[in-house]
């Protein structure tokens, strides 16, 4: 009896203790994120601001919406220049399918309520692009499993928004298993998988029903599994096949997408690894060489930065932000006093509803542990006491 107490007490202690730890791992990934955009905010900002024209011109993008989401930064006026604007005007069908998807999932993070007409238009546009073979096109007309992926996961969350977005989504599955590389990756460019291409369509497949998406995705994971090394990089076989934060921060994308657990067992190193490479300064390095100085990078830039500011969101929030808002259980409404998402809704009403956020797992599991061994302290001397003939 004596030792199940202190077993008890341990469990328990063990519990509370976690509680804080997971709190603090979400404070940390916000703070490298608030970091991060920082340095972007120094280093980057002038050129959103410089001539159309100019070749240096960098424009506002969904990839910068997540970050701000997760800090709590849409509203703030000095990062105004990260939120892109929707062209409503703008011809789709002329597009990648991926930029009209972006507009679409931009719609989607700033809780606009898209049964309206010009947005179920967008979508509809956009789903007018899948060809017979089930695949969404670049600018150029050519199937590729990036557009597919992206064009899949915006429909998707459109579809969970209430917008009809009628698309062939088993056409999309068949073409993305017909373009899985015989790795069990993916890549736009060429035979052999790459980690980029393959994370950012693990994100499309868990978005997915059925039991072929789920197939490919578990294939994905294994592909990673392949790419790992021992220090926690992840490094495909086709293009940008070397140790690099960019490829880095889709593998965590896609990981986490499919449900990974990226804190212990198989992947515990490959957040690790991508932390190395922030610079004292927010900014994150591309790879190794360029840190030392050697490298095709002189300083930390803006793709690996903005890149791996989105790796960061999803370990802030715990799960891929695009699956999130592609799950049915996930509710996002608008605020009828802005147009935009209720903070509420928009922080992650899950089942149960209210806002609340989901129990660590590792929480779970110690608190079932601690309230077995509990009962077990009460009822073992009980059993014990009635075998020897005595009352409580």
């Amino acid at each position: 009896m004596k030792y199940l107490k202190k077993l008890t007490a341990l469990c328990m202690a063990l519990a509370v203790a976690l509680i804080p730890v997971a709190a603090m791992a979400q404070t940390e990934y916000k703070t490298d994120i608030n970091w991060a955009l920082t340095y972007f905010k120094e280093h980057f900002e002038a050129q959103f601001h410089l001539p159309v024209e100019d070749y240096n011109r960098l424009s506002a993008d969904v990839w910068y919406l997540e970050p701000l989401y997760v800090t709590d930064n849409l509203d703030n006026p000095e990062y105004t220049f990260l939120k892109p604007m929707v062209d409503f005007d703008a011809d789709v069908a002329s597009m990648a399918a991926n930029t009209a998807a972006k507009q679409v999932l931009t719609l989607a993070v700033t809780g606009e309520d898209f049964q309206q007409p010009q947005i179920e238009a967008l979508c509809d546009a956009l789903a007018a692009g899948q060809t017979d073979s089930g695949a969404f096109t670049d600018s150029h007309g050519n199937p590729t499993a990036t557009d597919t992926a992206w064009a899949v996961t915006a429909l998707q969350i459109a579809k969970n928004r209430g917008a009809a977005a009628e698309y062939d989504a088993q056409g999309a599955v068949a073409y993305l298993e017909s373009a899985m590389t015989q790795d069990g990756g993916y890549n736009d460019y060429g035979a052999q998988g790459n980690v980029d291409t393959t994370g950012m369509v693990m994100v499309a497949l868990s978005t997915l029903p059925g039991e072929t998406a789920a197939r490919l995705s578990e294939k994905c994971v294994a592909f990673m599994e392949s790419c790992l090394r021992e220090n926690g990089a992840l490094v495909g076989r086709g293009v940008y096949d070397s140790e690099n934060s960019c490829s880095q921060s889709y593998g965590i994308i896609g990981l986490l997408a499919a449900g990974e657990d990226l804190n212990t067992g198989t992947f515990a190193n490959v957040v690790p690894f991508l932390m190395q490479f922030q610079s004292d300064q927010g900014g994150f390095w591309y790879d190794a060489a360029s840190m030392a100085g050697t490298g095709w990078y002189t300083e930390p830039d803006y793709y690996s930065t903005y890149q791996a500011m989105l790796a960061l969101s999803d370990l802030a929030l715990g799960e891929n932000l695009w699956v999130k808002l592609a799950t049915p259980t996930t509710v996002i409404t608008p605020d009828p006093t802005t147009g935009g998402a209720a903070a509420d809704d928009l922080a992650g009403a899950q089942t149960p509803p209210m806002g609340t956020t989901g129990i660590n797992p590792v929480l779970i599991v110690v608190l079932i542990a601690a309230a077995v061994i509990v009962i077990g302290a009460v009822t073992i001397p009980m059993i014990q006491k009635k075998k020897d003939g005595t009352k409580k």
